[in-house]
């Protein structure tokens, strides 16, 4: 992993490296909050990008915890819907597959964003 460059970790797998991390405690179960997390989890994937570093997203087996987190930032910071995001991540590493929990999540987060981009839109028109 020292090759990669990284500059942040999400759910830090490796304590000894010298990255700036984000810790999720969250355990791979539907009924777990993940939701809570997205902001926090997908602004720092975002601000990371923006000034230039790497982010790497780890759970234990890579397939629904940080599945779930890159389908979040996707849609929240690349305008994506939670079908493309997922497609992306998906094409990305075949095994994700997000609990049925976390994809609840992920589809009550996409209202949320429409909602948020809905209100940032007409906060934004001029008065006639």
């Amino acid at each position: 992993m020292p090759n990669l460059q990284l500059t942040r970790l999400v759910c830090q797998p490796f304590p000894s490296m010298r990255v700036s991390t984000l810790r999720v405690p969250v355990y791979d179960d539907p009924q777990e909050d993940l939701y809570k997390y997205f902001d926090r989890c997908a602004d720092a994937i975002a601000s990371e990008a923006e000034r230039g570093g790497r982010t790497v997203v780890y759970c234990k087996n890579g397939r629904s915890r940080s599945a779930t987190v890159c389908v979040a930032y996707l849609m929240k910071h690349q305008g994506l819907t939670l079908t493309d995001a997922f497609q992306v991540v998906k094409s990305a590493r075949s095994v994700v597959e997000p609990n049925p929990g976390f994809w609840t999540q992920l589809e009550q987060y996409e209202q949320e964003l429409k909602i948020r981009r809905l209100a940032s839109h007409r906060s934004n028109l001029s008065p006639l």
